[in-house]
């Protein structure tokens, strides 16, 4: 609250700078000003959830805005019209909704204010208006993550470093070429809006919101890949579990079948042998021997399942689920198409 009561000082600081300007331009140009918060406003309602972040598609029209106003001007615009969904249905607390729609300000007056120091406010000609453009990018990027940063530091009880790298959704070039690309259509639907007119600008929404199905689909694909993929290493894990359970039993019925049937066996072994050289001479020996042959033949018998008992584990299922097994986990890994052909 403390954070967000400084921020907001300071904004209306600006503000109060730039008074002039700002309530003239508000006179005589409040028609134009009401259609861009409009499209702020209908694109902040269009939000994109990625974990614990939310985004929004408005960032090119603020920028549109911080190009072709003074930055005064290009942030009470994105202050007023900068909404939350989460604001309607209560989910946000009032200190963190105002630092939401401050930190927001701030950004597109830096913004603007990059913009003009190094073009001077002009659209023409490109190469200037583009350098003006991407020092627009770089202050209102830098603003937006220090902030929020600032912000997620305190609340999260996140050192700054770990709390800037939440920030970043994708790799880092994916995300600065987001922004870039961002730079760049603001730039066309300024120069949309001068030359042509406002509807040029509306007619932009129809890509953008169509980008933002494309972004909510493959986030909902992204979404259902990794809980497949928990799913697979949950089967896993209980799989491997109940091989442990399975060779901890084998090992046990194994021990004793070893400590108890396998040491009877023996010992009748030896004490038929036994018999037959005390009872060599004086009984027939076909019984005795046959008994003999029986008892060698039992204890075979008995090691030969000790051992099948005690093989390792890929022969419990087999090869084929073994190696099925494996191209399972690859192709999770690997995000790749690995196939696997058995006879």
């Amino acid at each position: 609250l403390v954070l967000s009561g400084i921020l907001t000082l300071l904004l209306g600081a600006l503000l109060a700078r730039g008074g002039d300007t700002l309530a003239i331009t508000i006179h005589l140009q409040w028609k134009q000003l009401l259609f861009w918060a409009l499209l702020v406003i209908v694109l902040s309602f269009l939000p994109i959830a990625t974990d614990d972040a939310r985004l929004t598609l408005d960032d090119p029209i603020l920028l549109s805005l911080a190009l072709l106003y003074p930055p005064e001007v290009a942030a009470l615009v994105a202050l007023v019209a900068s909404f939350d969904l989460r604001e309607l249905k209560g989910e946000v607390p009032f200190s963190r909704a105002l630092f939401n729609r401050v930190q927001i300000g701030l950004s597109v007056y830096l913004a603007g204010a990059a913009f003009r120091l190094v073009s001077d406010g002009g659209l023409d000609p490109w190469p200037i208006a583009i350098l003006g453009t991407l020092a627009a990018v770089a202050a209102e990027y830098a603003a937006n993550c220090f902030l929020v940063s600032l912000h997620a530091k305190d609340r999260l009880r996140l050192d700054f470093r770990t709390a800037i790298q939440r920030l970043t959704v994708g790799n880092t070039g994916q995300f600065l070429a987001t922004h870039l690309g961002y730079g760049s259509l603001a730039l066309v639907l300024a120069h949309l809006f001068r030359g042509v007119g406002a509807w040029s600008v509306a007619m932009f929404l129809v890509p953008i919101l169509v980008a933002r199905q494309m972004l909510v689909r493959g986030q909902a694909i992204h979404e259902l890949g990794e809980k497949l993929k928990n799913r697979d290493r949950l089967l896993e894990k209980l799989s491997d579990r109940i091989l442990d359970e399975r060779r901890d039993e084998r090992m046990r019925v194994a021990g004793d079948l070893h400590d108890e049937l396998l040491q009877d066996a023996i010992r009748i072994s030896l004490s038929a042998r036994l018999l037959e050289k005390q009872h060599a001479a004086s009984l027939p020996s076909d019984d005795l021997t046959e008994l003999v042959q029986a008892s060698q033949l039992s204890i075979e018998s008995i090691r030969n399942v000790i051992h099948s008992l005690k093989e390792p584990s890929i022969s419990w299922g087999g090869l084929r689920p073994t190696l099925q097994g494996l191209v399972r986990d690859l192709r999770l890994e690997w995000k790749a198409r690995v196939q696997l052909h058995l006879p």
